[in-house]
Order: C-alpha cells, then sequence, then structure tokens
C-alpha cells in the first residue's frame, strides 16, 4: 500500500503547536514541559514501536528529521517497515539530516527542485 502524502501533511498539520520538550515529562502534552532539551513524543514513539527503527534512541537529539519520520510512520498505519521503505532507508537507520539525504541519493529520489511530496533539505 502507497503513502500518500497527503496524508502525511494531514498528519503533519495536526501537530502543529506542539512544543519541544525540556526532558522526558509530558511528551503527550502539545505544550507542557516546553524547553530545549530536544524531548518529543516523535522518538519516544518511534523507539517503543521498533527498537530497530533507528540505529539507538533518538530522544535529546535534534528531531526535524525525526519528525518528517514519525509523520510517515502515523501515514503508513504505524508499519515501521512500510515507513522506512517510504523514506528509502537501507540501513545503519539514522535520524539526521544527513543520513536521509544519503538514503534519498542512494534511491536516485534526490532532487534539487522540490516536487509535490518532496522531503526539504538546507545545508545538509
Amino acid at each position: 500500500m502507497k503513502i500518500y502524502r497527503d496524508e502525511v501533511i494531514r498528519v503533519a498539520a495536526g501537530e502543529v503547536g506542539y512544543l519541544e520538550k525540556a526532558s522526558n515529562a509530558d511528551l503527550d502534552s502539545k505544550t507542557g514541559n516546553p524547553g530545549t532539551g530536544n524531548w518529543t513524543k516523535y522518538a519516544r514513539d518511534l523507539w517503543d514501536a521498533d527498537p530497530h527503527f533507528y540505529q539507538g534512541p533518538k530522544n535529546g537529539y535534534e528531531w526535524c528529521a525525526i519528525f518528517v519520520d514519525w509523520c510517515v510512520y502515523e501515514a503508513a498505519g504505524r508499519d515501521s517497515r512500510r515507513a522506512q521503505n517510504a523514506l528509502y532507508y537501507t540501513g545503519p537507520y539514522g535520524a539526521g539530516c544527513g543520513m536521509s539525504v544519503s538514503y534519498y541519493k542512494a534511491a536516485g529520489a534526490w532532487h534539487t527542485s522540490p516536487r509535490p511530496g518532496s522531503d526539504l533539505f538546507r545545508n545538509c
């Protein structure tokens, strides 16, 4: 089953207002425990769903790419293998922009001009 960009966008739009957390508290609250600790429900959910989604837990790390992965995971019906396939993951599974760029390039899915549904990167 294909993952449609409109579903990924719908999932992402539902997260508008979610604040990064100072610690591992209130991860499910959109506004509770705000801070700059790089703690999110996104990294927790991916790790809890499949400890092999990444090569290790990612809470406490920059989470921009983790958020995109989580949106794809949700749009994939919380099927981690389906989400990894949609993201062109080949392993070891990393959560950073640089890792995502390498996956897209290896799959021939890297483009210098955005297309509908593109994952956008700047300065990676």
